[in-house]
């Protein structure tokens, strides 16, 4: 989770900008560590379902959990993609 300073992410803003906002975000090794981590066999043995942040078990927003906002953006996505990509 979070925004990760990719070359195709900053090449949206100005080169000028670009700086700046890359201080904001993380890098692309960062953005990877996490999950490349937990593909490693002892990483998180016999763990299944949770919710990392930067290797450590976190709890996930309440929405997470949220049966009637998952029906309602499941509805959502099926009408967005009924209708087919512009």
């Amino acid at each position: 989770p979070g925004v990760i300073g990719t070359d195709g992410l900053l090449n949206y803003f100005p080169a000028l900008l670009r700086p700046f906002v890359a201080v904001f975000t993380g890098t692309p090794e960062r953005g990877a560590d996490t999950p490349v981590w937990l593909a490693t066999p002892a990483a998180v043995e016999g763990a299944t379902g949770g919710y990392y942040i930067r290797r450590h078990l976190a709890r996930p927003n309440p929405r997470a959990d949220d049966a009637d906002l998952a029906r309602k953006f499941w509805a959502a996505s099926e009408a967005l993609a009924s209708r087919g990509c512009p």
